[in-house]
């Protein structure tokens, strides 16, 4: 049986986090555990990073390929160079489209094994399918894909149910979330820079936190925001991340005034996160489609509760009215309306965010996920499934 300090996985990955340290989340920390169990690890990113190369171990090397009309070859390029020097005994993609499709290419041409991921939902959801043209494209490459892998890791059992009455073999598929690191969000912080971040706005603070994509619905979220100040002006949304949607959420909020309401922070670093989760009122995740949801489980544990529209991963995740709170996926009126009755709750907030906090540490610590994944890839390369 192979052990997994004798494995070498080339992942393909569309995190630019992994290049970039500044505002990367826990994404580079995750890897550097993953890599410590491993005989080799190497991440091939495709997205605009000023950086093309970044070493994070003496096993762990990270290279980027850029995101433009060539970076699919690129990536090919460097993949069968990079093969040629470590044969790989797993490749790992991040999901079922681009880089599915270089992991099947991969696969094909060295004989190997290949792990896709599902961390959306993309699989028989018609809302993320009427999202962009793209997507249509991209379901046509899942469907292709998806039946010729050998492994399939999902953040979320109902994304299971749906590719096992798709004909995918069930052994073949499991069911990890993301790895949350407890402690990082459990720990204390200084009063005085909660109070920094309090006293600046100095009003209730609504604040979302994650990348900015077509999939966070944050225009969505914009027009709640200004439905909800023509009722009352003591809130302000706080936007951390960054993303290709950042143009359109700028313009929004100069075409409509909501200069004083709306403010876009950029991307945060992973310590400063977790101040502002402790100094805000309620955590909001309105997208269209939600796998997981990780940014809920990170604020439930500072004891911040969340406004989750429902989807699968939010639905997963929350208890209605007991550890968050679910709304219809793009129903203005209703998500108006139950948020600025939170607004007027505080102690349901606090109490919801307490119930949180002790959930979420209890059931969706990362211990236990990374021993789920080492297990995994063991099954993997041992044909085990």
């Amino acid at each position: 049986m192979k052990e997994l300090k004798d494995t070498s996985i080339l992942m393909i990955s569309m995190d630019i986090g992994l290049l970039e340290a500044s505002g990367s989340g826990d994404v580079i920390a995750r890897h550097q555990q993953y890599a410590k169990h491993l005989k080799k690890l190497d991440i091939i990113v495709f997205g605009k990073s000023n950086k093309t190369e970044n070493k994070l171990a003496v096993n762990f090397q990270v290279y980027g390929v850029g995101k433009n009309i060539f970076s699919f070859f690129k990536a090919k390029s460097l993949a069968t160079k990079l093969y040629q020097k470590n044969n790989y005994d797993l490749i790992d993609t991040q999901d079922p489209h681009w880089t599915g499709l270089l992991g099947l290419t991969l696969k094909k041409k060295f004989k190997t094994k290949l792990e896709i991921h599902f961390h959306g939902d993309f699989w028989q959801n018609n809302i993320w399918l009427n999202e962009s043209w793209k997507n249509k494209f991209y379901n046509f490459l899942q469907s292709k894909i998806v039946p010729q892998v050998d492994a399939i890791r999902v953040v979320n059992p109902r994304i299971k149910e749906k590719l096992i009455t798709a004909n995918i073999y069930a052994k073949k598929i499991k069911v990890i979330n993301t790895p949350v690191n407890e402690e990082e969000f459990i720990r204390a912080v200084a009063e005085k820079d909660i109070l920094a971040i309090k006293n600046q706005y100095n009003k209730k603070i609504i604040f979302f936190a994650g990348r900015l994509v077509a999939a966070k619905n944050l225009i969505f979220l914009l027009e709640v925001v200004k439905l909800l100040y023509r009722k009352r002006n003591d809130f302000v949304l706080l936007v951390a991340g960054k993303g290709d949607e950042q143009e359109n959420l700028v313009n929004f909020v100069n075409n409509n005034n909501l200069e004083e309401v709306v403010f876009l922070l950029g991307p945060q670093k992973h310590q400063d996160l977790v101040t502002y989760f402790k100094a805000a009122y309620i955590h909001v995740l309105l997208s269209t489609n939600e796998s997981f949801g990780k940014t809920i489980i990170e604020a439930g544990m500072t004891g911040l509760a969340t406004l989750a529209s429902k989807t699968l991963g939010a639905s997963f995740i929350i208890k209605d009215n007991s550890t968050g709170w679910l709304v219809d996926i793009n129903d203005l009126d209703n998500t108006v309306t139950k948020l600025n009755n939170l607004l007027d709750s505080p102690d349901e907030v606090i109490q919801v965010g307490n119930r949180a906090k002790q959930d979420f540490v209890e059931h969706h610590g990362q211990t236990k996920t990374f021993q789920k994944v080492n297990d995994f890839w063991q099954e993997i390369i041992n044909d085990q499934l």
